[in-house]
């Protein structure tokens, strides 16, 4: 009996040594891996620079493109630091739109057209995704070039061409895309690493050096791709054998250690700066009184509200069950990390549905964002069971039939991704598709035409039935104009397009490098203290898109260049978010989102405090706003202007002194409190303002890269000047002249004191390493404005 089960276990190694040895001798006779990669490039080029309208579409990626636009105006090319935004927030710290970590984003440096250049970015990092995942696979399968490229086109698919809500949002954000398409390299050194024998090596420098390059492109969030990464790290733990079970060991072991150097080292360690960031964010501070995404139960990411495309990858995925005979050890691997992880992710979900510890919950990322990392698998596992199609299609149908089990399962799983007809696959399916299998299609016939069929069925998806990408900005997901390449102007469809009133606004309020003020855009107040403001939000947002073909909320007229005081970010500020809240729209009860801020009341007097000039609201919602002067009118829209904004500096002459921040806020409330002429500031700086102050002669406000520059001449011997930006440690002033003081005044801005004459730069330094320091003292305030939040609501 042992001699018969040993002859057949051997008979079965040399059947797969001579399979592997035949795939080989083909591979040798295979196309180039040049001529692939030349091919994949026209290919992207012609979909991102000829047939789409624009890579990012929707109101995160007009958040998304306007942040990189900035960044190229006023960033620089290697900084180690979180940008500021200059065009919304007063000032809002940006965590994800540094340049310098994404190596896709330096084509914006370019002498191309900044469209055209970020069109060739997207178009790079999708040919880079197919690349990594070619060698990635083609390391799992030992030299196996037709399930690599195979897995290599339909990655590229799942992540790119057919991106989705459902899917992987590449269309919303580069940094996802970016991570996607870097992310087979980390397995495909991680895999090598667990397979050699040495304890040291010059893998593991190299895999360091991944992980920290990896991590900052998508700051805290990358986590989630470590996680999926310890989930293959464990994956091939359990399918080792011999030798191999040590090495993975080792591998395992080293990515724990590694991963706990780059994220703890001190002071550089990436999760100082995170933490840093997180404890000055509104949805960490005020987590009680914020409302985050809704609780109900989703089902895997890629299995629902998908593109048919997507639906038959996955639905390849399940055929795996109809394989006779043992799985690949490869396959084994990739299939249990994907049941890893979305068993883990649908146990968080029900978690987070059923609001058991919904403290934690509400705080971290949506579980289904570890699926973002998936694609790569599913894929692997698809070009597998497209590749060993003979196998599943060369059974005869009773075969399958007889096969309950294996059927039943497949057929329930077929019924829920693809309908009713799914489940013809393994039956009468079989015997039509084995006639495929007799009339003499090449050795990979069956996968190049079903990959070809998918990419068909992409362009269809997104030329005839757009609405099943999105239902909003459908109209104009393709290319309008053409000249070779696509000459369309981003905007239209991520809600954010040019019309009369941004060009009005634009004239006045563009930031050339002074600053001359902001706008917004004012909700009606009519629902938001029985509905989320991020209901009504996008609920008017999508009205204006349709009027105006611009959304004017979130960063649609960042977009258009003009700068706004609200805010979409999501590390909101914390001290900017109670500001916003129990001052600028004070008085308006609502349940407010984690990660922006709306302008839902209007009192001229707050609001030209922050530098706001100019008012966007719907006439049907606001007949008048308040007594201010309308000064244009178009489309069912008005602007109304408020006089006297501030921005050059208010220069108050009388001062205020609070205890604490909540006494602060309460002396700005007041109805006799104005910004003009008064300013609160804390006890602790009465000692450096026992002198009378005079107004401001002449003042300016500009900004240069990270940098507020502000000039002024006072008209006594000590003024107080009071800028429209927010206040935060990190404003390093480096004084040219006579050195002032800059301190916190009107609850949140800031304030700079000097005698007679000043020409100051502050220069922001929050950022890594010793970066993170001054959002450590910035957070020396969360208690005082917990207090004043619960005191003020």
């Amino acid at each position: 009996m042992i001699a018969e089960v040993a002859s057949s276990y051997l008979n079965v190694l040399m059947h797969r040594r001579r399979a592997l040895e035949a795939d080989r001798r083909h591979n040798r006779r295979g196309v180039p891996l040049a001529a692939w990669i030349g091919c994949v490039l026209l290919v992207n080029l012609a979909w991102y620079g000829w047939f789409l309208s624009f890579p990012l579409f929707g109101e995160d990626g007009a958040a998304a493109y306007s942040s990189l636009i900035e960044m190229l105006r006023f960033g620089t090319f290697v900084e180690a630091t979180f940008p500021v935004k200059w065009l919304e927030g007063l000032g809002q710290l940006n965590v994800l739109a540094s340049m310098t970590f994404d190596p896709f984003s330096w084509v914006m440096f370019s002498p191309l057209r900044p469209a055209d250049a970020f069109r060739v970015s997207y178009a790079l990092r999708a040919t880079a995704c197919w690349l990594t995942t070619y060698v990635f696979v083609g390391e799992l399968f030992r030299g196996v070039r037709g399930i690599a490229a195979t897995a290599a086109w339909l990655d590229m698919l799942l992540c790119f061409t057919l991106a989705h809500p459902g899917g992987v949002p590449t269309f919303s954000v580069m940094h996802i895309a970016t991570e996607v398409a870097g992310f087979p390299v980390l397995l495909w050194l991680y895999y090598r690493l667990a397979q050699r024998a040495a304890l040291l090596g010059w893998e593991d420098a190299v895999f360091a050096a991944a992980l920290v390059v990896f991590l900052p492109i998508y700051p805290i969030g990358a986590l989630l791709g470590v996680g999926v990464l310890f989930a293959f790290g464990l994956s091939l733990l359990l399918t080792a054998r011999g030798r191999r079970g040590g090495a993975a060991v080792r591998a395992l072991g080293k990515l724990v250690v590694l991963s706990g150097l780059i994220l703890l080292a001190p002071v550089i360690g990436f999760y100082h700066a995170w933490w840093a960031v997180t404890s000055v964010s509104a949805r960490h501070v005020f987590a009680s009184e914020l409302t985050t995404y809704g609780h109900g139960y989703e089902p895997p990411q890629f299995w629902h509200d998908v593109p048919l495309g997507i639906r038959i990858v996955v639905f390849l995925v399940l055929s795996l069950v109809l394989l006779r005979g043992r799985w690949a050890r490869p396959v084994r691997t990739v299939t249990i990390v994907l049941g890893l992880v979305l068993v883990g992710a649908q146990v968080a979900t029900l978690v987070e549905w059923l609001d058991l510890f919904e403290g934690l919950t509400r705080q971290l990322p949506r579980p289904f964002y570890l699926e973002f990392y998936l694609p790569v698998f599913y894929s692997t596992c698809a070009a597998y069971a497209l590749c060993r199609a003979r196998r599943i299609i060369g059974q005869p149908a009773d075969v399958c039939r007889r096969w309950l089990p294996r059927t039943a399962g497949f057929a329930a799983a077929s019924w829920f991704l693809l309908g009713a007809w799914g489940v013809w696959w393994p039956g009468a399916g079989a015997h039509a598709l084995s006639r495929v299998e007799r009339s003499g299609w090449r050795r990979w016939g069956v996968s190049v035409a079903s990959v070809t069929l998918l990419f068909v069925g992409a362009v269809a998806t997104w030329a005839i039935w757009p609405k099943k990408i999105h239902p909003v900005f459908f109209a104009d997901l393709t290319c309008h104009r053409r000249a070779v390449f696509c000459k369309d102007h981003p905007g239209r469809s991520m809600g954010a397009d040019a019309s009369p009133i941004t060009l009005f606004l634009k004239e006045r309020l563009a930031l050339d490098s002074q600053f001359h003020g902001r706008a917004d855009f004012v909700l009606s107040q009519d629902r938001l203290a029985a509905e989320p403001e991020v209901g009504i939000m996008v609920e008017e947002r999508n009205r204006n898109f349709r009027a105006t073909g611009n959304g004017m909320l979130l960063r649609a007229l960042p977009f258009q260049d003009i700068p706004v005081a609200s805010s979409y970010e999501q590390a909101l500020d914390y001290l900017y978010y109670l500001f916003w809240t129990r001052y600028v729209n004070e008085g308006v009860r609502a349940h407010r989102s984690i990660n922006m801020t709306n302008l839902e009341a209007v009192h001229a007097d707050r609001l030209a405090l922050i530098g706001v000039r100019y008012v966007v609201a719907r006439d049907a919602a606001y007949s008048a706003l308040g007594g201010l002067r309308r000064v244009f009118s178009w489309g069912g829209y008005s602007v109304y202007e408020i006089a006297n904004a501030n921005a050059s500096g208010y220069s108050p002459t009388k001062l205020s002194f609070a205890e604490t921040l909540s006494d602060e806020l309460r002396l700005m409330r007041s109805a006799h409190f104005d910004p003009r002429r008064e300013a609160v500031v804390a006890e602790s700086e009465r000692e450096f303002l026992t002198l009378a102050l005079s107004p401001l002669r002449s003042s300016k406000v500009s900004v240069l890269r990270q940098s507020l520059y502000f000039e002024a001449i006072g008209r006594g011997p000590r003024t107080l000047a009071v800028l429209p930006f927010k206040f935060s440690q990190c404003w390093r002033p480096r004084w040219i002249g006579p050195p002032g003081r800059v301190l916190r005044v009107d609850g949140a801005l800031v304030g700079v004191l000097f005698d007679e004459a000043v020409r100051v730069r502050l220069s922001w330094s929050a950022g890594y390493a010793w970066g993170a320091r001054c959002l450590v003292e910035d957070a020396n305030l969360v208690p005082a404005a917990v207090d004043a939040a619960k005191a003020l609501p």
